[in-house]
């Protein structure tokens, strides 16, 4: 006579557990992403901006440009305004490095609009902060180039500037 093998219950109340477990957190994280993504979206229905041709989408709202050793990225944040003054609020988001030098903080217009700029150098990268206010948010935006970039080398091959991007990115920008 043959015997026949019992799964113990237990073995399949844990496995039934852990069956339960993953689904629901395939479930959560899929659910959390969509919150994530219309939380965005809403932060950023008060800023529009054009970012040039060749850049390639990262993360959110971040962009890298590479071409024959000409490197740059920006990449552009949303904060709820939580504090009244804007430019204390933007000097607080400003981080250095003790190594770095950093630039004179001076006000700007773009598109009718009041903003903020400052920069800071690094050994191999100089990044360009700008900070802008809109009706609800106040948008923080990093323009970073390699230092390589600075030596216009890729102009005379049409390539175009890290420098001519920052420009075409900084004038399209409209807030609401």
């Amino acid at each position: 006579m043959e015997k026949k093998r019992v799964i113990p219950t237990i073995i399949v109340v844990l496995a039934a557990i852990i069956v339960i477990i993953v689904v629901v957190s395939i479930i959560y994280g899929f659910v959390e992403d969509k919150i994530y993504d219309a939380e965005e979206e809403k932060e950023f229905e008060e800023i529009e901006y054009v970012i040039p041709e060749g850049f390639e989408k990262g993360y959110s709202h971040s962009y890298n440009y590479y071409n024959e050793g000409l490197s740059c990225s920006v990449y552009i944040d949303a904060y709820e305004k939580y504090e009244e003054d804007f430019k204390k609020w933007f000097k607080g988001t400003i981080v250095v490095n003790l190594n770095d030098e950093v630039g004179e903080m001076k006000e700007i217009s773009v598109n009718g609009g009041k903003g903020y700029t400052i920069n800071t150098y690094e050994k191999y990268n100089d990044e360009h902060h700008y900070a802008f206010e809109s009706t609800n948010y106040y948008y923080k935006l990093v323009f970073r180039t390699s230092k390589e970039d600075q030596l216009d080398k890729n102009e005379d091959i049409g390539i175009g500037s890290c420098a001519n991007f920052e420009d075409k990115i900084i004038e399209s920008i409209k807030l609401k």
